[in-house]
């Protein structure tokens, strides 16, 4: 059950949070900054808008999904053993001998690399979409629009990446 937390959970409810709530950020502010022609602007002042818009946002959201993904797998395991304490008695030595056995270092690595692919995706779409508004009215649409094509990717990724780490 730990090494479902790891390999799977972490990242993929990570992932979902950080699509609630920066992916959908990201898309309506550069669809904003779209509308208001501050991109438009940025590039008349020959800032390449690349720099500047786009690579920050691609680089928080790979670190923040591989750190939130680690913080998640620590809860997740730390509430496994508050429950198992309670209900079985379990002690942290046990508990402990049994993480170790079932958890390997490679699962953790997995997780974080999973993870930062699907930060990279996240932000990626989330831009993508934002650049696609032009008008006022537009800008809650391609909010959604980012919002669930980031979600449908990431099952997509999940899978392709799940089957390739089990081979």
């Amino acid at each position: 059950m730990d090494s479902v937390i790891v390999r799977e959970l972490g990242p993929l409810l990570t992932a979902f949070v950080v699509i609630a709530r920066s992916g959908s950020a990201i898309s309506a502010e550069i669809a904003t900054m779209m509308v208001n022609e501050e991109i438009s602007a940025l590039e008349m002042l020959g800032i390449d808008t690349l720099y500047l818009v786009v690579f920050p946002r691609i680089m928080g959201a790979c670190m923040a999904l591989m750190v939130l993904t680690v913080y998640f797998i620590a809860m997740g395991l730390l509430g496994g053993f508050c429950m198992g304490n309670i209900y079985a008695g379990l002690t942290f030595n046990d508990f402990q001998t049994y993480i170790t056995r079932e958890i390997s270092f490679v699962d953790i690595l997995g997780a974080v690399l999973k993870s930062a692919v699907f930060g990279v995706f996240i932000a990626a779409i989330s831009i993508y979409y934002g650049f696609q508004a032009f008008s006022s009215t537009q800008i809650p649409q391609v909010t959604t629009k980012a919002v669930v094509s980031s979600i449908s990717m990431l099952f997509i990724l999940d899978i392709i990446m799940t089957l390739s780490f089990s081979l």
